[in-house]
């Protein structure tokens, strides 16, 4: 986990240089010239897979994807509606995966990143489904602004500092050494059923 948040804040931080362009585009409201620079963005992804095999006993599962590949896998026991589960229903599965970049006013904290993943599954006898969600926060510290070579720096969770060009040089006039960028990175899946009309 602590790689793959490292990852996370070097790919921001160039995203957070290279999006900022486009941080009026995607806000809200009416805005005036000192509005911190944010931007969102996010993207779903619906992919439906037929289960061809099942084994309730051994817990066996295969499903044919829509482009005929098919996946063999065993289904864990915190899935509690297998037994409703049968040849030629359909698992639907739903992917979202979303980042939001903004800087705020800095209250004096230190960078940081955490995760956090949540996981909801269906009670026994409901609908068969799950979702989880897993969500990385990482904060970095402006720590210097130049505006006459359209510049700045950023201090991350480690104490390393990484400077970056500016793509608008008038989002550096929104913003002030002490400011915080805050990182939300969130991917997002739901799994559901849709039963087979065949008898």
């Amino acid at each position: 986990m602590h790689k793959f948040i490292m990852i996370l804040v070097s790919a921001m931080l160039v995203s957070t240089a290279s999006l900022a362009h486009k941080s009026d585009a995607h806000s809200r409201g009416s805005h005036n010239k000192m509005d911190k620079p944010s931007i969102s963005t996010s993207q779903t992804v619906v992919v439906t897979a037929m289960v061809e095999a099942i084994n309730h006993e051994t817990r066996a599962v295969s499903l044919r994807g829509p482009e005929g590949d098919v996946h063999a896998f065993v289904v864990g026991q915190n899935a509690v509606n297998l037994d409703q589960v049968n040849i030629g229903d359909t698992v639907v599965a739903e992917y979202v995966q979303s980042m939001t970049i903004e800087v705020v006013d800095g209250d004096g904290s230190e960078p940081g990143a955490g995760a956090m993943s949540v996981v909801a599954n269906a009670e026994k006898g409901g609908e068969p489904g799950m979702s989880e969600m897993d969500t990385v926060v990482v904060t970095a510290t402006l720590v210097d602004i130049d505006l006459d070579n359209n510049t700045f720096k950023l201090k991350g969770p480690e104490g390393n500092t990484k400077q970056y060009q500016a793509v608008n040089p008038d989002n550096l006039k929104k913003v002030s050494v002490g400011d915080v960028v805050v990182m939300t990175y969130t991917e997002s899946v739901g799994l559901s059923l849709e039963k087979s009309k065949i008898k």
